[in-house]
Formats: C-alpha cells, sequence, structure tokens
C-alpha cells in the first residue's frame, strides 16, 4: 500500500495504490500478460475499463466485462455530482487534478461499482487509471467513476518494483 494513502469518512481516498508481491512469478500466456505503465499524463481522452464488480443486475460479474470511458474535466465532473459530494470535493480539487481521472461511459449508462476497486483503465496496451471509487449515488445510478492516475504515482511504483 502508497505508505501516504488515506482512507476517511467524509474524504476522497488519497494515494489509493498498493503493490502486490507475489510469492511465485506469473507464467505468461495469451490471456495473461503485462501491462506498460505510463510515460506522460496521457491526451487522449478515451478509456476502455475492465473489471468484474456489481453488475447491472445487482450481481457480482461472473466473468471479466469491458466498458468504454471517456476522460471528463475535474470541474466537468464535479459539477455532475450531487450537491452533498461538491461540497465534500470542492476544497480537495487542487489535489484532485493530478491524483485522480474522472471518467464516464460515453453512452450515458452505470459505470464502475462495488467490487471493481483496482481494476484497470487503460489505453491500448498501457495503464491508465485504478478504479478508486464512485460519485456516491449508488451503483444503479452512477454514472461518474473516479480512478487513480497511474501516471502520477509511475516514481513510487519503479523506487518499489526497482523496474
Amino acid at each position: 500500500m502508497h505508505p501516504d494513502a488515506q482512507f476517511a469518512d467524509g474524504q476522497i481516498p488519497r494515494n489509493d495504490i498498493a503493490i502486490l508481491h507475489l510469492t511465485k512469478p506469473l507464467k505468461f500466456t495469451k490471456k495473461i500478460n503485462s501491462i506498460a505503465l505510463p510515460s506522460t499524463v496521457s491526451t487522449d481522452p478515451k478509456y476502455v475499463f475492465v473489471g468484474r464488480g456489481t453488475d447491472e443486475s445487482g450481481r457480482l460479474s461472473k466473468s471479466l466485462k469491458t466498458m468504454d470511458a471517456v476522460k471528463l474535466s475535474t470541474q466537468e465532473c464535479v459539477s455532475q455530482l450531487p450537491k452533498e459530494y461538491q461540497e465534500m470535493i470542492k476544497p480537495q480539487l487542487g489535489d484532485l487534478e493530478k491524483a485522480i481521472i474522472c471518467a464516464k461511459r460515453p453512452d450515458g449508462q452505470p459505470g464502475i461499482c462495488s467490487g471493481d476497486s483496482g481494476s484497470p483503465l487503460v489505453q491500448e496496451s498501457t495503464l491508465i487509471g485504478l478504479a478508486s471509487f464512485i460519485g456516491g449515488m449508488g451503483c444503479s445510478n452512477v454514472r461518474l467513476g473516479f480512478y487513480v492516475n497511474v501516471a502520477t504515482y509511475v516514481p513510487w511504483i519503479k523506487s518499489v518494483t526497482k523496474l
């Protein structure tokens, strides 16, 4: 877990990222492979999310699912949250700018949900984000997903993994 991770009630998660140390190396196959870390912050607003959380039926998905997602500016994102969440997040906007990516499905359907935390947001073969939290409206209504901006954490990832 990131040494500065914070998960306080009434606050957005901070530094919501961890690195797993496996006891045995992975065996790469056609279905199991590595993914690139971003070398810069992406300016392309189109992403793909892969997760296995609660789906539209309200049950945990039995298989991986994908969805297209588009990035929103922080201001645009916050303006779409319920008023009580806007008030909670406004004092933290400066921190959000670098650490979080806000994205939603282009078709306006519900997005990430319970069980998706830590799942990847990708562009081609590059890891852009990790699912962190939703906009506080319940999974069937949530349209926004908040993702850890992996580019911000690349120096920390490299120092821990010795990459």
